[in-house]
């Protein structure tokens, strides 16, 4: 029996040896009215054969195809076909096209064969962990993981997706507990490969606050597609995020690293093992409500500290309002400038004129004389 491969290289050496090329398809796509379902593998032209599952909603598919040029599409494209009874076992449903010469009449089959989802999955495709590692490795049976999460990362952020669309989720989350310890660690981070285009399954995403040497267990409860069966499974994620050493004990979540000390705007919060955020607009603090100096004022924003809570309250003002007597005092100096600039000029001006004017006079006696 010729495998995959076989048959595509056996399709590219008939291309060589009579120096024409066969015809073939130059798309193919499966959708259920206007829901794209994701062929297996995906679609090459020089690949024949497909396999495809409908989700438990689908009761209808049909097959887009484009030819390659000067080519021209056989079989039954375009035409809707009713889904696979699940009653019957789930028996896949096969649908073949084909691309052909009108010239010579030779054609190409496409073969896909089509199954249907029975509606009590409670089995997810996919999922990952972001600054983290599944162990072990996810498979969809697997129920229980562990996870090492990156000191770096502050929230546990888990991508996954769903085996059928109608499936229903919820998450669940335990309280945050210290881990004692725990070191930081870096992971291998493996990211859920997603096909670029139109999709039947899209990525989901869920978000989890965990602090620094804390652990944490996370449940993705998934309730099946068909109400009827109600059929429920649990996968569980134990989630331990990496703390910071002894030589470097607090975490600055500025940068994702853990230093000895903590920046501007922030506090040494010993029992959280990090640098906590002081309170608004405040630049020194040794607590959240503790406020030592506020941010230095601007031109236009002043802060004022109030004690009773460790605030910096923001006052906005004007420059004109905050540097009046600056103002007024530039004013005066400034016209006074201005008067003179003028007085100065029209002395000129009237040195220049009477000085025109007796020179004028004197040339007029001269010549009477």
């Amino acid at each position: 029996m010729f495998t995959r491969h076989a048959l595509a290289l056996a399709w590219a050496g008939s291309a060589l040896a009579d120096g024409t090329r066969p015809c073939g398809l130059a798309a193919m796509q499966l959708r259920s009215t206007d829901h794209a379902v994701d062929l297996q593998p995906r679609f090459s032209p020089a690949e024949f054969s497909y396999s495809a599952t409908l989700d438990f909603s689908m009761e209808t598919f049909s097959i887009d195809a484009e030819p390659e040029a000067g080519c021209e599409v056989g079989g039954l494209p375009n035409r809707p076909f009713l889904a696979p009874a699940v009653e019957k076992g789930g028996n896949p449903k096969e649908s073949n096209i084909c691309a052909r010469d009108p010239a010579t009449g030779a054609e190409q089959w496409y073969r896909v064969s089509v199954a249907k989802l029975s509606g009590a999955e409670t089995e997810i495709a996919g999922m990952r962990v972001r600054g983290g590692e599944l162990v072990p490795e996810f498979r969809p049976q697997q129920r229980l993981y562990q996870v090492q999460l990156d000191v770096s990362h502050d929230f546990v952020e888990v991508d996954f997706v769903l085996q059928d669309n109608g499936q229903k989720v919820l998450w669940k989350a335990t309280p945050e507990v210290r881990r004692e310890g725990l070191n930081s660690q870096s992971s291998i981070v493996r990211a859920l490969v997603m096909e670029t285009g139109e999709q039947q399954h899209h990525q989901r995403h869920e978000v989890f606050p965990l602090d620094v040497g804390f652990t944490r267990q996370l449940s993705l409860h998934i309730e099946s597609a068909d109400p009827m069966k109600a059929a429920q499974g649990v996968y569980t994620i134990n989630v331990t995020r990496g703390g910071c050493s002894k030589q470097r004990p607090l975490y600055n979540p500025r940068s994702g690293s853990c230093h000895i000390e903590c920046p501007q705007g922030t506090y040494a919060n010993k029992e959280a093992s990090r640098c906590s955020y002081c309170n608004r607009n405040c630049a020194v603090c040794s607590s959240f409500s503790v406020c030592d100096l506020c941010f230095q004022d601007t031109v236009d924003t002043s802060y004022v500290l109030d004690q009773s809570d460790g605030n910096c309250t923001e006052v906005r003002g004007s420059f004109f309002k905050k540097y009046y007597w600056w103002c007024l005092s530039g004013s005066i100096f400034g016209g006074l400038i201005l008067c003179g600039c003028l007085v100065s000029v029209c002395e000129w001006l009237c040195r220049t004129c009477c000085s025109s004017r007796r020179k004028f006079q004197l040339n007029s006696d001269s010549d009477i004389d």
